[in-house]
């Protein structure tokens, strides 16, 4: 290899970079557009709903700190699971990095696609998401410091309206108290239960900008602070929603912020709040292409087989690992079956989190500690994994 393309990353990432990276990460995805059905699901009792996925998560920052303090790569999630557990552990996890990343990637684009287009023609919503996902190869290629500009950017503006919204909701509280949830015929407190689940997932994706990282301090700090900034904004907002929208008068409950806004600024607003949501979906998409992108440049240090993922371009890029995620996500765009990508996707999010959250369980108990916080993540993780089979 040249110097240009030695294998070695540039490490440009700040803790606010890595912040506004993980809250992309967390809800650019638009899950924050679904906490009407959240609230809705879960009756009165959606507050434990989100107490119970909040706190998952956080014992899953928790067990992510304890991985990456082990290792500090790019695959310390894997690398972690191989010490405790050995190989044949390891590759489960890896496989099942693999299979949330490169699913969600392809099922966002298509869920873009199917919003946009809901009565295209089957090789027209393809053709979208297949453009889409070129044009994140194209600008994945300009290399980490001009794409950190653009998420930054477009993380902050998510922040600001979102504050807005919370704002909203604390004022509501106030005015009002917590008003109750009306009864509908499809509640339920497991999809409670699972719409927030999938509202926060996402602060997994920062661990795999190790590499890149300036102070690999600034990683483990930005599992925490990335999901407690992200639960707060998701409480603003279910307050919003409960203090502010007739819900008594909803047919449907998947726009909630839509809901929310056009109760003050009426006209378009819930058309366009759909934009913006569709937006931000491909703006956190981008991010987990780019952290995919960069487990896979770690892999080819632990593999010798994948060393060709190690080969970089003059802008620091793993040019062969952004080949592989297009091609890859490209098969699962392919699918274009909703349901059928997001069942496979959070599977492999929850195999992933227990795997490593087993593996931290286990390595405290061989301390002589208690794991408090480490095996009742794992026992709520695979929790979460029997959940997502119910119906």
């Amino acid at each position: 290899m040249t110097e240009e393309n030695s294998g070695q990353l540039k490490r440009t990432l700040t803790l606010t970079d890595l912040v506004f990276f993980g809250i992309a990460s967390i809800l650019g995805s638009g899950g924050f557009n679904l906490v009407g059905e959240a609230v809705m699901k879960g009756g009165n009792a959606w507050p434990i709903a989100l107490a119970i996925s909040s706190a998952v998560f956080m014992g899953s920052a928790k067990t992510y700190e304890e991985a990456f303090n082990a290792f500090k790569t790019n695959t310390a999630e894997s690398d972690f699971v191989k010490k405790i557990f050995g190989e044949n552990a390891s590759l489960i996890t890896i496989s099942a990095v693999m299979l949330w990343n490169i699913l969600s990637i392809s099922t966002i684009l298509v869920i873009c696609s199917h919003m946009l287009f809901p009565e295209g023609a089957w090789i027209g919503q393809i053709t979208f998401a297949l453009m889409l996902l070129g044009l994140m190869g194209f600008f994945s290629l300009k290399g980490l410091d001009v794409n950190k500009e653009t998420i930054n950017a477009f993380s902050a503006v998510l922040v600001v309206v979102l504050s807005g919204v919370s704002f909203l909701g604390a004022s509501g509280v106030v005015q009002k108290g917590i008003p109750s949830v009306p009864a509908i015929p499809e509640k339920s407190f497991v999809a409670s239960l699972l719409f927030f689940y999938f509202i926060l997932a996402g602060f997994d994706a920062l661990i795999k900008f190790t590499e890149e990282t300036k102070d690999p301090k600034d990683v483990p700090r930005s599992f925490y602070i990335s999901n407690l900034l992200s639960i707060a904004l998701v409480l603003g907002i279910c307050l919003a929603f409960v203090t502010t929208v007739d819900m008594r008068r909803l047919s449907t409950f998947d726009n909630g912020i839509g809901e929310i806004l056009h109760k003050f600024l009426g006209g378009n607003t819930k058309t366009i709040v759909t934009y913006f949501a569709v937006l931000y979906m491909i703006i956190t998409t981008f991010v987990t292409f780019l952290a995919t992108t960069r487990y896979l440049f770690g892999l080819g240090d632990v593999y010798k087989g994948l060393d060709f993922m190690k080969v970089v371009t003059e802008a620091k890029v793993p040019i062969n690992a952004v080949a592989f995620t297009l091609a890859t996500a490209a098969v699962g765009i392919l699918v274009n079956h909703t349901e059928y990508l997001v069942r496979a996707a959070d599977f492999g999010l929850s195999a992933l989190l227990l795997m490593v959250a087993a593996a931290a369980t286990k390595s405290v108990v061989s301390q002589g500690k208690i794991p408090w916080i480490e095996g009742t993540t794992t026992a709520a993780l695979a929790g979460f994994m029997g959940l997502s089979f119910i119906n």
